[in-house]
């Protein structure tokens, strides 16, 4: 979707570009965050029960469901909950 004018998007530049490095990674990370919880409640209004293992389950389906085949997403969501196993059996 392109629904910035030209002006617009210089201006949004010139504000990113005056940051430092720094600022403009710690802005990036908070994206990212926002963008964590906008899918986690959206998950969790479809689901308000779910555990905090299926929350990690979903939250990967959600972000790569387009890049693994079916099989490869069910090795990768056993591997989650052997892992949670085993955090639970480990001190």
């Amino acid at each position: 979707m392109q629904d910035t004018t030209i002006e617009m998007r210089k201006k949004q530049y010139e504000i990113v570009f005056q940051m430092s490095e720094s600022q403009r990674f710690a802005e990036g990370i908070k994206m990212i965050q926002m963008g964590r919880v906008i899918v986690e409640n959206s998950i969790k209004e479809q689901n308000p029960q779910i555990t905090e293992l299926e929350m990690r389950i979903a939250v990967f389906k959600r972000y790569y469901s387009r890049d693994f085949s079916k099989p490869e997403m069910d090795n990768i969501v056993t591997a989650f909950y052997a892992h949670d196993t085993l955090k639970k059996l480990l001190p």
